[in-house]
């Protein structure tokens, strides 16, 4: 069984169906319509180009993420050492502050005790 194309007398197109004759009696002509072998490689090779293009686009914006990833991580780590850094520096700054008030208050001391001493 093939499938029939039915074509009236002015050339327009009036439908498909299957059939078992090529060429009817009746004043419609009907030629038969094969599976175009050509056309489905065409559309086949069509559609492994365009899966090649899109692996070819995974593959580019997985490379893209890949450097932007280690870029980023690259970062994180140096924004680390440096907050890291910065709170050993704050840190050092609070102890020298603190000795240094206690170096004031002792300061105070040895000055308040002559004077009271003397003052006895």
């Amino acid at each position: 069984m093939a499938q029939i194309l039915q074509i009236n007398p002015s050339g327009t197109s009036i439908g498909e169906r299957e059939c078992f004759a090529g060429i009817s009696a009746q004043t419609n002509v009907q030629l038969p319509v094969k599976s175009d072998a050509f056309a489905i490689k065409r559309l086949e090779s069509e559609l492994n180009e365009h899966r090649y293009y899109l692996e070819q686009k995974v593959e580019q914006r997985t490379e893209q993420l890949i450097r932007r990833i280690t870029l980023l991580e690259s970062c994180n780590a140096t924004l680390c050492n440096k907050l890291a850094q910065a709170k050993r520096d704050v840190a050092a700054l609070h102890k020298q502050l603190a000795n240094a008030q206690l170096c004031m208050e002792s300061d105070d001391l040895v000055n308040v005790v002559p004077n009271g001493a003397g003052a006895s």
